[in-house]
């Protein structure tokens, strides 16, 4: 669990830093990221 947040907050982190990507795009992956991240915290089996 603990890799796909990390993939969700790299992902997150290379749309922000696209100038074609909207940003309303690239605030939807970081909301799923923090998401992901909060799930993983809760997960011991990660």
């Amino acid at each position: 669990m603990r890799k796909l947040a990390q993939a969700a907050r790299k992902l997150a982190s290379e749309l922000a830093g696209c100038r074609r990507i909207p940003n309303a795009v690239a605030e939807r992956a970081a909301a799923l990221a923090e998401d992901v991240e909060d799930i993983a915290a809760g997960v011991t089996d990660a």
